[in-house]
């Protein structure tokens, strides 16, 4: 036998053994209270199962006690500038779950009873947060009037000195008829508002180019229509996306303009 078929013949194995297992947990949690603060939701209860062979049967046992394993997390390294952000520094026990938007990346949070989004800096995401938190100091910095309508930094997640697990930025809440960009239907959009959020996201990016900030993973998705129907620029992990932005053209000034100009089609301006 392969061993592609060996692995999928022993994966429907467990599969068939834990479902009274996994049912017993699906009910013990309906009745539970879901993770109340972040440092719960990044640490949760960790149950250990064992396939045994057992009078010449395969069985699942549950070993005894329950644990958390906490998750690996590469944190954010600002040593070098932690003494110019003079952001406030709240340990995920203070900050309390609303919404999980993306699994345990992106969190919709109350810190003090103010609303933020919360993007933690696990093994996958540390370099696109790491990116989007000098982007967001850089713009700061520029003390831009008015402001620009991108996410502002709110604080950083943890309480050490130069090691954080994350960022809090603003939360910005998208009208619910017209929340992201590329989930319009566009055509049933007037051409006045197409226009309008052309425009916005032009001056946005023109303005982020001046101060030597480059957007990165330019397109629709990345693009937040708010309640008074203008246009907010979000995501500054950079990248690309396949469509929008050439790799060669990653994080740079020529790959906003390509990102933009998909923009302006999707608008049909």
């Amino acid at each position: 036998m392969e061993v592609d078929t060996i692995i999928e013949e022993i994966s429907g194995l467990v599969a068939t053994l834990c479902q009274p297992i996994f049912q017993e947990f699906a009910t013990n949690m309906v009745d539970e209270p879901q993770a109340s603060d972040l440092d719960s939701c990044l640490n949760p209860e960790t149950y250990r199962l064992r396939l045994m062979t057992i009078g010449g049967k395969p069985e699942v046992i549950r070993n005894n006690g329950n644990s958390i394993i906490p998750l690996t997390f590469s944190g954010l390294h600002v040593r070098t500038n932690a003494a110019n952000l003079n952001l406030p520094k709240f340990p995920p026990k203070q900050i309390k779950v609303l919404e999980k938007y993306k699994g345990t990346s992106i969190i919709k949070v109350s810190v003090r009873g103010q609303v933020m989004c919360c993007k933690v800096a696990d093994d996958r995401t540390h370099v696109s947060i790491a990116r989007e938190l000098r982007c967001l100091q850089q713009i700061s910095a520029a003390n831009l009037d008015p402001p620009l309508r991108i996410p502002k930094l709110c604080g950083l997640i943890g309480s050490g000195n130069d090691n954080f697990l994350g960022i809090l930025i603003t939360h910005i809440t998208p009208n619910p008829e017209t929340p992201r960009l590329g989930l319009i239907d566009i055509n049933t959009i007037a051409i006045s508002r197409r226009r309008k959020w052309a425009s916005q996201i032009k001056d946005i990016i023109e303005k982020l180019h001046n101060v030597g900030v480059v957007w990165g993973d330019a397109k629709v998705d990345n693009i937040l229509i708010d309640r008074n129907d203008d246009a907010w620029v979000i995501d500054f992990g950079g990248g690309w996306t396949e469509k929008w932005v050439s790799p060669e053209f990653a994080d740079s000034i020529k790959g906003d303009q390509q990102g933009l100009k998909g923009t302006f089609q999707f608008l049909g301006v």
